[in-house]
C-alpha cells in the first residue's frame, strides 16, 4: 500500500515538474501577447520592497540569460531559423513560428529573472513554515504510534498528492502567467506547510 502510494505520488511528482513547465513555455507564448510575458512592474516593487538591490538582480538575470543561452548559441539560431525566404503560405507559417519564438525567450528571461529575485522568499518560506510543519507532522506521529494511533492511508494519500502539486506549483511558479504577489507566495507556502503536516502524521512505510 505505502509503495503504491509513493509510487504514485512521484509520478505526479515528476508530471508537475518536468512535464508541466514544458508544456507551460510550449502552450503560453501561444495564447498571450508579448507584452503579458515581460516582468510586471508589481514584480519589480515587490522586489524593492524587499529591501534587495533591482539592478543588481536584473544584472545577474541578463547575464545567466546571455551565459546560457546567447553565448552558447541556443537563442540565435532558434529564432534566425525561421526567418527563411519561404513562398507563401510557407511565409505566413514561418512568421509564426519567428513570433511564438521570440515570445518564448521573453518567458524564459523572466522566469530566470523571478528566480534571482524571489529565490529567499522561497529559502524563507521552505525553513520558516514547510520544514518547521514537517518536522512537527513526524512527531505528531510518533506520539501516534506509541498511542497505538491509527494512520489515514487515504488522508496520506490525499495529502502527499497535495503536498506533491504544492512543492511543484512553487517551483513552476516563475514560468506560470501570473503575477507574484506576497499573498500568492503566502498561500501557496501555507498550504504546502499545511500538507507537509498531515502527510507526515500519516505516512506510513512499507512492510
Amino acid at each position: 500500500m505505502a509503495s503504491g502510494q509513493a509510487s504514485g505520488f512521484t509520478q505526479k511528482f515528476y508530471f508537475w515538474v518536468f512535464v508541466a513547465p514544458v508544456l507551460c513555455i510550449i502552450a503560453v507564448p501561444l495564447f498571450l501577447p508579448a507584452a503579458k510575458l515581460k516582468v510586471p512592474e508589481a514584480e519589480v516593487e515587490l522586489l524593492a520592497n524587499t529591501g534587495r538591490n533591482v539592478d543588481a538582480v536584473n544584472d545577474r538575470a541578463g547575464a545567466a540569460f546571455v551565459r546560457w543561452f546567447v553565448s552558447t548559441g541556443l537563442y540565435k539560431p532558434s529564432v534566425d531559423q525561421v526567418r527563411d525566404t519561404t513562398p507563401r503560405p510557407a511565409a505566413k507559417v514561418s512568421d509564426l513560428q519567428h513570433n511564438w519564438s521570440n515570445k518564448v525567450w521573453l518567458l524564459v528571461y523572466r522566469a530566470m529573472w523571478r528566480w534571482y529575485a524571489f529565490w529567499p522568499l522561497y529559502v524563507t518560506g521552505v525553513l520558516g513554515l514547510v520544514l518547521p510543519s514537517l518536522v512537527d507532522g513526524l512527531v505528531a506521529r510518533e506520539k501516534k504510534r506509541f498511542k497505538f494511533g491509527q494512520y489515514s492511508s487515504v488522508g496520506f494519500g490525499i495529502a502527499g498528492g497535495s503536498l506533491g502539486r504544492s512543492i511543484s506549483w512553487l517551483i513552476i511558479l516563475p514560468i506560470i502567467p501570473v503575477t507574484i504577489t506576497p499573498e500568492l507566495l503566502g498561500g501557496l507556502f501555507a498550504f504546502a506547510a499545511f500538507v507537509s503536516w498531515y502527510a507526515a502524521t500519516n505516512f506510513q512505510r512499507g512492510r
